[in-house]
């Protein structure tokens, strides 16, 4: 190809990069700024007036004897996450104990 061809196909590529990265006034905002959102103090009142915020001892205690769920290590899926536990935390116990790499600087 001609040199001319090169610069040509240069400068139509930089163009094109141009247009793309620059910002578009069509898909810009309006202008239009929301309106001020309350303060903190607004908020937490709002959510005082309207939520009860701390649950009763005693109510929590009710829902949990109702509910008659067993304590997870007692599943058997506590059971199988215990037991590797136990499994991984032997290796590692045996591996410090036993290893085999010898060198000056441990020594």
């Amino acid at each position: 190809m001609h040199p001319t061809l090169w610069r040509l196909g240069a400068r139509i590529v930089a163009l094109a990069v141009v247009v793309a990265l620059s910002p578009l006034p069509a898909f810009a905002g309006d202008g239009n700024q929301p309106a001020k959102a309350p303060g903190i103090r607004a908020s937490a009142a709002a959510v005082v007036k309207t939520e009860r915020l701390a649950a009763s001892p005693s109510s929590a205690q009710a829902t949990q004897a109702q509910a008659g769920s067993p304590a997870f290590f007692k599943t058997p899926l506590g059971v199988i996450a215990l037991a590797t536990l136990a499994a991984g935390v032997g290796y590692a116990l045996y591996s410090a104990k036993h290893d085999r790499i010898t060198s000056p600087a441990k020594q």
